[in-house]
């Protein structure tokens, strides 16, 4: 493994771009910004835009402008090319992609944008249609001939658009509320909820398809519509360009690249094949969160062996346009045959029976492929891995349990948990038998938090004054953790060679530098330096990170000055006002702000005059 390729896809495609930058003609030394300026730069970029649009009189972009602008502000507006410049960057092929989205409201029948229309229409009748299917032989049972004879027209009526296009579903429409709008009643002496999940079913395809035909009936108007549609997404996918443009020149005079240019420079070094091959195995983790153009990078790279790790009901960057389609779409050809091997790990050995029966009777209806693009119960349902027993060798019965706490803030709600959690384990302490027959203890139990925030922290001081005798062991970590980043400043200030000291300092609060920073600083230490040399270096660069490591440097030096001719408690009491510590130390819940109060005064004590060195 040490001469592996590891790293996040952003790490390797900085390393690719670094390593053949000519092939692309930019420079070598560019570097990352962090997202905060790239928005600064891309506002800039976008103002540069429109004013040029209002100076040329753009008609369409003024129309569009006054379509999307609400009281002369343009925040509307700005936020919609964004969108639409971010689906861009994560195509590969983004001039390819820019086309095919302006020829789609050319298209007749209204291209890509009906055919989404018409798949979401297909979507919800399937699922209404499945409803009815399922509870239809009990209707018919129970003699709710009524509701059994509207559902089984509903039925047919719905069956009839599984294929349709957009206009399919368009003539299909008016008879479909025609037959939901048939009248239906309840039997009185019914003993299952099936006649009510009759009723509220039908009620909710009835007025989405009643709202449909509201829509979309007028085909004249919806002509009419679409074209300026077309024209509006003509004129965005215009200032995508125009933006880009501007965006990119600003960018290359400053030697600077978002993390989207790395995937877009990547891609095109790849994109001829020159790498294919190169590496004998790949390996893809969390492979889940891949968006389109990262895909493209990691297939360009794929040789005979490869294997991808993921777990799509884990998908969680969405919001950066992460596709889980691309992992359902390969997991679909792999399970084909068609290009390799699909393994499936749904069987769960960690839980008892009931939680997941919980879980999946929740995931099941919530997690489909209309709400989050994964059918939960054909792609996800867990499997019992391993059936846990009692002592007496029987199946574990109970069920899960789900409490909801309703209380004014979060104290009273930590509070109103410990009492609950407290007559839980009371209930079980002294009362239920391990499997050799002992009774359990406090040692047996533990409680499962989220987090070991500050919250959490209050809850366990209301547990033990409930007489529950906690291990707070994992808190340790933060006890004296206010204490330990002032010690890593002073450590910083007496000797800024020490490594790890002086990259704690610059994660800290102190510091307020995040671990991508950090290594893209660590990349500038010159052969035979040590990372001080590498922030030094990094400070003599006119960037974003350059300048903010600078003021740093100079922060430094502030306080190094101070130090020269002030003690260590008087020169601590400054660094606690100077950056408002306590309160900062209060918020994360590493203890009061009197804890770090307590800390400079116990040095104070020990010695008014102490310099840093003896310190």
């Amino acid at each position: 493994l040490s001469s592996a390729s590891i790293g996040t896809i952003h790490s390797f495609c900085r390393s690719l771009i670094k390593s053949n930058f000519e092939r692309l003609g930019v420079s070598p030394a560019f570097d990352i910004i962090a997202e905060d300026m790239e928005a600064k730069y891309k506002s800039e970029a976008m103002d540069e835009v429109f004013s040029r649009c209002y100076k040329e009189g753009d008609v369409t972009f003024m129309r569009l402008a006054d379509a999307l602008t609400s009281s002369r502000k343009e925040d509307y507006l700005r936020d919609v090319v964004n969108t639409v410049y971010e689906l861009v960057e994560i195509q590969p092929d983004r001039q390819g992609f820019m086309r095919r989205l302006k020829e789609n409201y050319l298209a007749p029948d209204f291209g890509a944008y009906g055919e989404a229309l018409a798949a979401g229409a297909r979507r919800r009748a399937e699922r209404w249609r499945s409803v009815l299917e399922d509870i239809l032989p009990v209707l018919v049972s129970e003699g709710q001939k009524s509701y059994a004879a509207k559902s089984e027209a509903v039925i047919e009526a719905l069956r009839g658009i599984r294929a349709a296009d957009f206009s399919g579903v368009c003539r299909a429409v008016g008879g479909i509320v025609e037959t939901l709008s048939m009248s239906a009643s309840k039997k009185r002496d019914s003993v299952s909820d099936e006649a009510e999940t009759a009723r509220v079913t039908l009620a909710a395809a009835r007025t989405y398809f009643k709202n449909w035909a509201a829509t979309f009936a007028d085909r004249e108007f919806l002509t009419k519509a679409h074209l300026q549609n077309a024209e509006f997404v003509g004129k965005l996918v215009d200032l995508v360009e125009m933006l880009d443009e501007e965006f990119s020149a600003a960018k290359r005079a400053d030697d600077v690249m978002t993390y989207s240019d790395l995937e877009y420079f990547a891609a095109e070094l790849v994109r001829n094949g020159d790498f294919r091959g190169r590496y004998s195995v790949v390996f893809v983790d969390e492979y889940q969160d891949v968006n389109p153009v990262q895909e493209f990078i990691i297939d360009s790279l794929l040789p005979d062996e490869a294997f991808m790790v993921g777990d799509v009901k884990q998908s969680i960057y969405a919001f950066r346009l992460a596709d889980p389609e691309i992992f359902l779409g390969r997991k679909r050809r792999y399970e084909s045959g068609k290009e390799g091997k699909a393994l499936e790990f749904n069987a769960n050995f960690r839980s008892v029976r009931p939680v997941l029966q919980l879980v999946n009777s929740v995931f099941d209806v919530a997690m489909t492929a209309e709400t989050s693009g994964m059918d939960y119960l054909s792609e996800g349902h867990f499997a019992i891995g391993d059936e846990k027993k009692d002592v007496n060798g029987d199946l574990l019965s109970g069920a899960a349990e789900v409490h909801l706490f309703s209380a004014p803030d979060e104290q009273a709600r930590a509070y109103a948990k410990a009492v609950f959690i407290a007559e839980k384990l009371k209930q079980i302490v002294g009362k239920v038998t391990k499997e050799n027959g002992a009774p359990i203890s406090y040692d047996d139990c533990v409680i499962l938090m989220r987090s070991r925030s500050a919250p959490v922290k209050r809850m366990a001081r209301y547990l033990a004054a409930e007489g529950v005798p906690l291990d707070t062991s994992i808190f340790a970590d933060d006890d004296d953790r206010a204490e330990r980043e002032l010690v890593r400043f002073l450590t910083v200030l007496d000797n800024p060679r020490e490594d790890i000291p002086l990259a704690g300092f610059m994660l800290s609060w102190f510091g307020g530098f995040g671990e991508e920073e950090l290594v893209l600083i660590a990349d500038k230490r010159p052969k035979g330096g040590d990372f001080y040399d590498a922030v030094l270096a990094a400070a003599q660069e006119d960037s974003a990170l350059g300048k903010k490591t600078a003021r740093m440097l100079d922060m430094l030096a502030s306080y190094r000055l101070k130090a020269s001719f002030k003690s260590v408690p008087d020169l601590l009491q400054g660094i606690v006002s100077d950056f408002s510590y306590d309160a900062y130390v209060q918020a994360m819940g590493w203890g009061g702000a009197e804890r770090v109060s307590a800390f400079v005064a116990e040095e104070t004590g020990k010695d008014p005059y102490m310099g840093i060195g003896r310190f």
